[in-house]
């Protein structure tokens, strides 16, 4: 290490020293500080203080003096390019999201759809299901799925609905029934003697005589033959005993297949089909025992119900499809025991009766009583009046035509009023079509007229009368031509496009009739 004096002090080199303590060689060397070399630091320091101090003015000033753009210390200028791929982007995504709503709509609707559809294929298989059989005939929705899949587009479709029609009489395959007692066959020689003279049969045996009730439960029991059926009722119509009470009756019927449940239900209910193999026998049967049940003279009859149960009975579709040979046999007997029970030539309570029932039945399609078919209420009061019209074209009984007349002309003009002419009655239908649209009601009244002007009227009519009605059916073709070009099946209902057309071609008929008679023509004298 290289000598130093004692009186030397070391001195740092750092650049980083101060301006206090850089002495010069002489205060090194004496240890003194000269003045000179004070005035000149004083000087220097004061220079040096006066530049930071104006370098610290400018960089205030400038910041001071400088533009902002925005209060936002981040809101910077965005280039146009980068707009543009911005609204770009914000607009597919909005479409995207657009999209996606509409097709989560389109699924939900897709799945509402199905479920309705499932909906109506499972009232449509328990629909078809109930159809009498007790599961002979029994529909599957895949093993009958073409079937049924043709229902469902029926029944969505507004313009061909599924045809439904009323049912009463359902399949019954066990022929002998049991009453509560084990009745024994009848024997067959008494049958014979009832098919040959049922007058000496009645006062000579004693198995008829002594219990008819007895004798008239073996009957509906045991007898399989349609002939000594026929034999049996024709014996018996024209006795005076009691034989079944009302609430026995219904109890008997739903033995023989009707469905007595319906008797309880405002409206009568529309299905799509029934099984039936057994209609001849039921009819028959039934005919039997609503006369063991008219030729009562207890007080306990109840005509209401009655009336409403024979309705139901010659309302059956099947029947009305079928077998209307043995219904006509069936309406003949059981309604000239009506009027005979219950008509009284001095009044019309019994006809008012009728036609107030008929006139107010309601029906409605399976599994929705809420709603109701019109269409089909106004066809079954219809069909009644013409079976009634047809069973009895060849009736002499005053009493009945004159209660079937009344009927007719109640159904045409809907007034209480029974004793307006025929003239007056088609004149009124003129009168009234004028001032209303065509409807399915009228439709009917015009299907009707041909009930009251059939040969039996036209023949005893004076020409003028006759006139006069052609002018009233001439005018009604018009009307019906009219609305003819103006209904289309595309946009309105089909039931009423179809009744408008065959109203028409029945007026045309009935006009061609009129002619004929005012022409005499001879062949026209028998209708």
């Amino acid at each position: 290490m290289p000598y130093m004096p004692d009186n030397v002090s070391i001195i740092s080199l750092s650049s980083d020293s101060s301006d206090d303590e850089d002495p010069d060689i002489m205060t090194v060397i004496s240890g003194k500080k000269s003045d000179r070399m004070a005035t000149y630091k004083s000087a220097r320091r004061s220079s040096r203080l006066n530049y930071i101090n104006n370098n610290n003015t400018i960089t205030k000033n400038t910041y001071s003096q400088k533009p902002f753009d925005s209060k936002k210390p981040f809101d910077i200028k965005i280039p146009s390019v980068f707009k543009y791929e911005a609204n770009k982007i914000h607009k597919i995504n909005t479409r995207n999201e657009n999209i996606k709503q509409e097709i989560n709509k389109e699924e939900q609707e897709l799945k509402e759809k199905y479920e309705k559809l499932q909906q109506i294929k499972a009232r449509l298989v328990m629909e078809l299901n109930d159809n009498g059989s007790d599961g002979l005939l029994k529909y599957d929705a895949n093993e009958n799925s073409s079937y049924i899949d043709s229902l469902i587009r029926q029944e969505i479709n507004d313009m061909d609905k599924v045809r439904r029609n009323f049912y009463f009489l359902k399949n019954v395959e066990e022929m002998i029934f049991d009453f509560g007692g084990n009745f024994d066959y009848i024997p067959q020689s008494l049958l014979f003697l009832i098919a040959r003279d049922p007058i000496t049969a009645y006062n000579t045996s004693t198995i008829i005589k002594s219990d008819l009730r007895k004798f008239i439960m073996r009957a509906l029991s045991t007898v399989l033959n349609p002939q000594h059926l026929i034999s049996i009722i024709e014996m018996i119509k024209n006795i005076e005993q009691n034989v079944f009470t009302f609430d026995e009756l219904v109890d008997f019927t739903n033995k023989f297949g009707g469905e007595t449940k319906l008797f309880h239900e405002n409206k009568m209910p529309l299905k799509i089909n029934m099984f039936n193999n057994h209609l001849r026998m039921q009819l028959l049967r039934l005919t039997l025992l609503f006369n063991g049940y008219l030729i009562g003279d207890n007080e306990e009859q109840n005509l209401a119900g009655f009336l409403k149960l024979f309705f139901y009975v010659v309302s059956d579709y099947n029947a009305n499809k079928r077998e209307y040979t043995t219904l006509e046999y069936f309406t003949v007997s059981i309604f000239t025991q009506l009027v005979r029970k219950y008509h009284k030539p001095d009044n019309n309570e019994f006809v008012l009766l009728l036609f107030k029932y008929i006139s107010g039945i309601e029906t409605s399609n399976y599994g929705n009583a809420q709603e109701t078919d019109t269409t089909k209420s106004l066809e079954l009061c219809f069909n009644f009046v013409r079976l009634l019209n047809v069973a009895f074209t060849r009736n002499n009984d005053t009493n009945i035509t004159d209660i079937i007349y009344k009927l007719n002309i109640m159904s045409i003009s809907n007034a209480s009023s029974l004793d307006q002419s025929i003239p007056e009655l088609v004149n009124d239908l003129v009168s009234y079509i004028k001032l209303t649209d065509i409807d399915l009601k009228f439709c009917y009244k015009i299907k009707a007229l041909i009930f009251i002007l059939n040969g039996n009227y036209m023949v005893n009519q004076s020409r003028d009368t006759l006139n006069q009605i052609k002018e009233d059916i001439m005018e009604l073709k018009k009307i019906f031509y009219s609305s003819m070009k103006k209904l289309t099946t595309a946009t309105e209902n089909l039931d009423l496009v179809m009744m408008v057309q065959d109203a028409f071609h029945q007026l045309e008929y009935l006009n061609n009739m009129i002619e004929s008679f005012q022409h005499e023509d001879l062949f026209y004298n028998d209708i």
